[in-house]
């Protein structure tokens, strides 16, 4: 019998190749995507029901394009490159995978949409082809180096399809993501490395009670909104790729909850420090697959000898979007009056040029080297080497915030009014400076020259009317000189906006994204630099279902063993500084303070002198 079907096979491919080629490219095609969709119906928390006009589309497009396309494609490669010497086959394989391999993904795609019925039938082709071209290639040029050096022309598609039974099952695994971007580096985590953002708001209310329940509602009332839809999908994983998963069920309930804490009535800052490290262990809602939690504190705090005001936690992965996107999220989604105008400031930018000319054509053609460099130059950068840096994170996180009578903001912008060449970051970096030199005099350790500072710098926005959330920022280490003048910080924030160093790490992080975590986990992992520096745009005075937020602080996530985070947010026209470490770097939330009183000092002391004087 199986002789028989041989036999029958053989000959029916030297009689109808084409036909033969296309049933044994669609049985793939099937056996694959059944395969995807049963296994996300048996092991994926929202069961899906098995969608066979899906596997039907991708199996009609699928087959009927790539198996009568590559065998003609193979019968003239086997013409014009005769052979099976080395040279002949790399010629061949760069032939497939750089010529045809493009257009049968852009067709592929593009048909997909048409199928699909889509309103942009190119909007799947323009969200993930790069992601699939270097997929492709990391596959089937090995596959396809076997192909033309070992298999004889007439069993070549065969073989093709055959091996493309993974790949299938890859292609298909990318088909199904959405078309959002999904930013792998923040799910690069672990237990002591939670890619949370956090950030603290003092609410004035009547209940906490009622602040849940009108949260809940708005929440509810953006479900449909297609500008906030990706706030609802899930952080998902197969075979070591990451992606996002849409629910057809959102339970808005499991998003926003009340915490007590216990044998308390009031509780002073202390408390919520504490507050805020218990929570920080937490996993986010759904097994932590969801993107973001609301948590309102149920006891009043004790603070200014005022009634009625409650902690407001809101805690988002970073996968989700960057500080600029979540501070845009918390006022046009949460708080009242959206249509204000609602933004005053915003953090520095990296400059980003469109010139065509030729000039700017060489001027890309130096940067790519300089990138290639600077890329060289990271990875064989040394560790930092301070009471700061180098210890293994244990996961537990201390926190801190100041309020402080100076007027911070009014002061940094009269600095900068003075001296127009001097630029926010610049006044903050040198503030952190002298910050941490303050650190390490009182531990009484050596104050180190430099200390390797990570530096989130902002690409400059497209013009939008609604609300994206997406990671739209590159980082860059600064070395920091410690306890050193404004002019000395400035020279070096100079030379590294100047240099390729943030466009070399954006690209990085965007091309990384389409390979397996077991290749990114040890690409990014953050052991070279002690701490980041992340300055925010900040709003107006915002009021959330009717109760007014006094105050608002954040606190960005350690990455690798870099454990220590300093921010400062422009708020009501106040400038606050936070910090989160962890205990293994700074044990008591006292030591934080510190760093943070010592920036406060010294943009006290930077205004003495260059305005005052």
């Amino acid at each position: 019998m199986a002789y028989r079907l041989s036999s029958w096979f053989r000959s029916s491919l030297k009689k109808r190749p084409v036909l033969t080629n296309t049933a044994v490219y669609a049985t793939f095609y099937t056996a694959a995507e059944l395969s995807q969709q049963t296994f996300n119906k048996i092991y994926s928390s929202d069961k899906p029901e098995m969608d066979f006009a899906a596997a039907g589309r991708i199996v009609t497009v699928g087959s009927c394009l790539y198996a009568p396309t590559l065998y003609y494609w193979y019968k003239f490669l086997d013409r014009k490159f005769v052979g099976t010497s080395l040279k002949v086959v790399a010629t061949k394989v760069l032939c497939d995978q750089l010529i045809i391999t493009p257009v049968l993904l852009a067709i592929f795609y593009t048909g997909m949409g048409i199928v699909e019925r889509r309103e942009d039938v190119f909007s799947e082709l323009k969200a993930k082809y790069w992601r699939t071209f270097i997929a492709n290639q990391a596959y089937w040029i090995p596959a396809q180096t076997i192909n033309f050096l070992l298999l004889p022309p007439n069993l070549r598609v065969v073989y093709v399809a055959s091996a493309s039974f993974i790949w299938i099952n890859v292609l298909c695994f990318i088909k199904r993501q959405t078309t959002d971007n999904f930013d792998v580096f923040w799910s690069l985590e672990d237990d002591a490395t939670k890619s949370v953002i956090t950030t603290l708001g003092v609410v004035e209310c009547e209940s906490t009670l009622e602040l849940v329940d009108c949260v809940t509602e708005k929440l509810h009332n953006i479900i449909g909104d297609p500008e906030a839809q990706k706030l609802f999908y899930r952080r998902s994983e197969d075979y070591g790729f990451f992606y996002w998963r849409k629910c057809c069920y959102v339970d808005v309930n499991q998003y926003v909850r009340v915490i007590n804490v216990s044998n308390k009535t009031k509780l002073n800052v202390s408390d919520v420090e504490k507050v805020l490290t218990e929570v920080s262990y937490q996993p986010l809602p759904f097994n932590d697959e969801g993107l973001f939690q609301i948590l309102v504190v149920n006891q009043t705090l004790d603070i200014e000898n005022k009634e009625n005001q409650y902690a407001l936690i809101f805690r988002v992965h970073h996968s989700l979007g960057d500080g600029v996107a979540l501070i845009e999220f918390l006022c046009k989604t949460l708080a009242d009056g959206k249509d204000e105008s609602i933004m005053f400031c915003m953090p520095e930018r990296y400059p980003v040029k469109s010139d065509k000319s030729p000039e700017y054509l060489l001027e890309m053609m130096s940067a790519l080297y300089e990138m290639f460099s600077c890329f060289i130059d990271g990875i064989l950068r040394f560790p930092d080497v301070s009471c700061l840096h180098g210890p293994t994170l244990i996961g537990k996180k201390v926190f801190k915030w100041i309020e402080t009578d100076a007027k911070l903001l009014d002061m940094v912008m009269e600095i900068k009014g003075k001296y127009t060449d001097l630029k926010f970051s610049d006044i903050l970096a040198t503030a952190l400076s002298c910050g941490l030199r303050d650190y390490f005099l009182k531990e009484d350790v050596p104050v180190p020259t430099n200390v390797a500072v990570i530096l989130p710098i902002r690409f400059p926005n497209q013009e939008k009317d609604g609300l994206k959330l997406e990671n739209n920022f590159t980082v860059s280490i600064l070395d920091l000189p410690i306890g050193k003048d404004i002019k000395i910080v400035k020279q070096s924030i100079n030379r590294l906006q100047e240099s390729a160093d943030p466009l070399t790490n954006y690209y990085f992080l965007k091309i990384c994204g389409i390979l397996p975590k077991e290749i990114l986990r040890p690409l990014f992992n953050s052991s070279q630099a002690s701490m980041v520096l992340s300055n925010m745009p900040g709003p107006q005075l915002l009021s959330i279902c009717g109760g007014e937020v006094k105050s608002l602080v954040f606190f960005v996530p350690n990455k690798g063993n870099t454990g220590l985070g300093v921010t400062a947010l422009s708020y009501g026209g106040v400038l606050r500084f936070a910090a989160m470490a962890d205990a293994a770097l700074v044990p008591s939330s006292r030591k934080l303070a510190i760093i943070l009183k010592g920036m406060a000092n010294e943009i006290i002391r930077m205004h003495k002198e260059l305005v005052l004087k």
